[in-house]
């Protein structure tokens, strides 16, 4: 299990490395949708090149469960590193910037709204909810989202097994 730990390590990385550019790219970039997007689509797509290696060093074949297993970890891996620089950012490194993400997200999400034609009783629910963003950013509420978010890693995990599983051949 050494090689996904490692691979879980490096793909950590890859996000911190794209959240700390759009963080020196300033608030807009750091909070745009198409970024955040990037994030989510890198996360399973390491969980396959994991698979697909961990399947190629074992001599072309692997089971349904060493596939899973490698991907889960990867994927547990990556979003612990990311979750540790998470942390420190919001926490540590730079406090402030939990209120600057909330409000750009939410002058976001506002405008996304209003273009879609969301009747004003929504956007007014979204206003009442306003004073809660913040709090997404803190310790605990980051270490729930992890959690969830080993959910999803669950399901990546669990599709990627099922295209890479190979038994080995019999001759």
């Amino acid at each position: 299990m050494r090689q996904p730990i490692i691979f879980g390590l490096k793909a950590g990385g890859v996000l911190i490395l794209i959240s700390l550019i759009t963080y020196l790219g300033g608030i807009d970039l750091f909070v745009n949708n198409w970024i955040v997007f990037l994030q989510f689509l890198i996360a399973p797509v390491f969980v396959f090149i994991a698979i697909k290696n961990q399947r190629k060093s074992e001599g072309g074949h692997i089971s349904f469960g060493r596939a899973f297993l490698t991907g889960i970890v990867t994927y547990a891996v990556m979003r612990g590193v990311f979750l540790v620089y998470s942390i420190a950012l919001y926490n540590v490194i730079d406090p402030d910037l939990k209120y600057s993400v909330a409000e750009a997200a939410f002058d976001n999400q506002i405008e996304m709204m209003e273009n879609w034609g969301a009747p004003e009783s929504e956007i007014d629910k979204a206003y009442d909810q306003y004073d809660d963003l913040p709090k997404r950013y803190e310790v605990g509420a980051q270490l729930s989202f992890y959690f969830i978010l080993l959910l999803l890693g669950s399901f990546w995990s669990l599709i990627a097994a099922l295209i890479f599983k190979r038994k080995p051949k019999v001759e």
